[in-house]
């Protein structure tokens, strides 16, 4: 990914931390894009290709993962936020022990016991310049 940014520097596409990227690329010259979506939309792309995303690499703290570039936000305003519904977590499938595990840890980090739902922003420790909702 490193060697096409160098080469092609007028659009990459990263599907994981960008910090890498920026330490070799002039910043002026990259707009870094954050991408969410809501988890039943997370759940269901899983479910169309399981091989290829399972749950507690989607939702996890590692560099491709929900929790690594999002936090729960406790501020009620809706721009630069996105609901979260909790009910949407039973959706995920989880098919070893580090799922169920990443689905645990995820509902304790951004969902407070008795809360149905919860709003999200990016975490300050990402370097971003725009921030898009898929719906």
């Amino acid at each position: 990914m490193i060697e096409k940014a160098k080469n092609h520097t007028h659009i990459v596409f990263v599907h994981t931390d960008p910090t890498p990227l920026l330490n070799l690329l002039p910043r002026q010259h990259v707009h870094v894009i954050l991408f969410a979506t809501s988890l039943n939309t997370l759940a269901r792309n899983i479910i169309h290709r399981p091989s290829s995303r399972p749950t507690q690499g989607v939702l996890g703290n590692r560099h491709t993962g929900y929790s690594f570039y999002f936090e729960p936000t406790t501020t009620t305003q809706k721009d630069n936020t996105l609901l979260l519904h909790k009910k949407d977590l039973h959706k995920f499938p989880v098919s070893t022990q580090k799922d169920k595990d990443a689905l645990d840890t995820f509902r304790a980090s951004f969902f407070d016991k008795h809360r149905k739902t919860t709003r999200i922003t990016p975490r300050d420790t990402i370097d971003f310049d725009e921030w898009i909702i898929l719906q």
